[in-house]
């Protein structure tokens, strides 16, 4: 009996533990005949703190006009888009933008690239005054009175239609296009006094206020205005191109500005060095303040004021066409 006891204890034994075993084993993935990944610790991409440029002139708001000035956003620069080639020349800093903009056809910058092209002799422009009336050709309305407007300034003997005076509206055409029009039309008593609380408005204004003065002289009308007027106004126009590393469209707007006004003398070399190392890859200006994509106001700026300062003269051929011979 003994015997059978300890025979029955030892099978129950046996059994149980074959009943155990599988439970310690330790636990395996599925066997699929796939290798599982071994998770891996993956580092977060944390976003690097960038140093934002603090401006000396934040751009002011201007409402869209023609043919020089942009709206401009809030301010939120991040950095310059393109300062990699220092080594870049202004000849081909000039090739580039010529290049660039050759591609455009944007009515207004051809107004622009129009100037150059009589200025400089750019081949490149030589279509702008085609490129530009095929524009005025096919637009109607306020759209085509306002262009009809400035094709004064690449034709003398443009003429204008009824109306076509009413669809200047903006505040900085306001300025220019009464001295545009000047030797035809006059200049109402209170004008002066617009010029200067449009000085006193700084921003695009000012810099408008001095184109107006360059279109004035050209026109060969001479408004009452103060003494040391002109003096004074490029001296606050240069006063908007600040020191930091930005460059803005306000800065291109008023550095080329005091150049068509004879007074390039006063930009400083050292803007001119980061204007050449501001230029886009593609081979245009941006305003970082609005976008890091290249645009034509800028970029037709920033190349008027190369243009300049690699072609150095006493005189260069106005900026209005000028009756033909």
């Amino acid at each position: 009996m003994k015997k059978i006891l300890v025979t029955v204890s030892i099978v129950i034994i046996v059994i149980s533990l074959v009943a155990i075993q599988p439970s310690l084993q330790p636990s395996l993935p599925p066997s699929n005949g796939t290798a599982q990944p071994t998770p891996s610790n993956t580092p977060q991409t944390t976003p690097q703190s960038t140093i934002q440029p603090t401006p000396q002139n934040t751009p002011q708001s201007t409402p869209a006009s023609a043919p020089y000035s942009t709206p401009q956003n809030t301010p939120n620069p991040t950095q310059q888009p393109n300062l990699t080639p220092s080594n870049r020349t202004i000849q081909e800093a000039i090739g580039n933008a010529t290049s660039y903009l050759d591609t455009l056809t944007e009515p207004y910058a051809m107004l622009m690239l129009n100037v150059i092209y009589r200025r400089f002799g750019i081949n490149e422009f030589a279509d702008s005054q085609q490129i530009y009336d095929q524009a005025l050709a096919s637009s109607s309305g306020a759209n085509a009175s306002l262009l009809r407007v400035f094709r004064r300034i690449t034709s003398y003997e443009n003429t204008l239609q009824a109306g076509d005076m009413t669809a200047v509206t903006a505040d900085t055409d306001k300025i220019t296009v009464p001295a545009l029009y000047c030797d035809q039309f006059g200049l109402e008593e209170e004008y002066p006094e617009l010029l200067a609380q449009a000085t006193d408005r700084k921003g695009y204004m000012l810099t408008h206020v001095l184109l107006a003065t360059i279109w004035m002289q050209e026109n060969n009308y001479q408004p009452h205005l103060s003494s040391g007027f002109l003096e004074g106004i490029c001296q606050d126009t240069d006063d908007l191109i600040g020191n930091d590393p930005v460059v803005t469209d306000l800065e291109l707007e008023a550095a080329a500005f005091l150049y068509l006004a004879g007074k390039g003398s006063m930009v400083d070399s050292v803007f001119i060095q980061k204007v050449v190392e501001a230029q886009n890859v593609d081979g245009g200006w941006c305003d970082p303040y609005v976008s890091l994509d290249s645009n034509w106001h800028s970029s037709v700026l920033a190349l008027l004021l190369l243009l300049h300062v690699q072609n150095p003269a006493g005189a260069y051929p106005s900026m209005l066409a000028q009756p033909m011979q």
